[in-house]
């Protein structure tokens, strides 16, 4: 009877911080050229030096779902692979440079928002794929997702981005907001 006493109110606390818990909005712009053919081979863009485990996570988490669409890894490749992957404030802004005169909006800021246990610091976690033809180089494909969180780490939403990043490859461009749950 003493550890129902006990665990009623603690089960009811913890089911009322869940319930607040936000949803997880992720922001894609993906596709491109239609149809892309299947069997097709690819390098990866050379990142420089410095690039972390997680960027290689990314690489790899890309190369896996292109794989899955039948594309190939190989030096002699016809198209080129570009892997983006960043963590920033969500408080940041960032504007195409067009010779001082602003630009198109290519990361916008997150209004703040006061959870209901007090004000968090965002970080935007962004994931952009770019596939270009070496031949010609056209860009045949682009997908960009986002989401911002207070405590998960881009490791942790890497598998997320991935998939909607690479979501309308060889599908027409769309720019969709979904929601899932998970850690923020």
């Amino acid at each position: 009877m003493r550890i129902l006493k006990t665990a009623l109110p603690l089960s009811l606390i913890c089911l009322a911080a869940s319930a607040c818990a936000p949803a997880i909005e992720t922001r894609i712009s993906s596709g491109g050229q239609v149809p892309v053919s299947a069997q097709e081979k690819y390098i990866f863009i050379v990142p420089p030096d410095n690039i972390g485990q997680v960027h290689t996570m990314a690489r790899n988490l890309v190369a896996d779902s292109l794989h899955f669409k039948d594309w190939k890894e190989a030096a002699d490749g016809d198209y080129a692979v570009s892997v983006a992957l960043s963590a920033l404030p969500a408080s940041l802004e960032v504007h195409e440079n067009n010779a001082g005169q602003g630009g198109r909006l290519i990361i916008e800021k997150l209004p703040k928002k006061m959870g209901p246990f007090g004000r968090c610091v965002s970080m935007q976690h962004r994931l952009e794929v770019k596939i270009f033809r070496i031949a010609d180089g056209q860009e045949i494909f682009s997908g960009i997702a986002s989401e911002y969180h207070c405590k998960a780490d881009v490791s942790e939403t890497l598998p997320y981005l991935t998939n909607a990043a690479m979501s309308n490859f060889g599908k027409s461009p769309e720019n969709r907001v979904e929601t899932r749950s998970g850690r923020n």
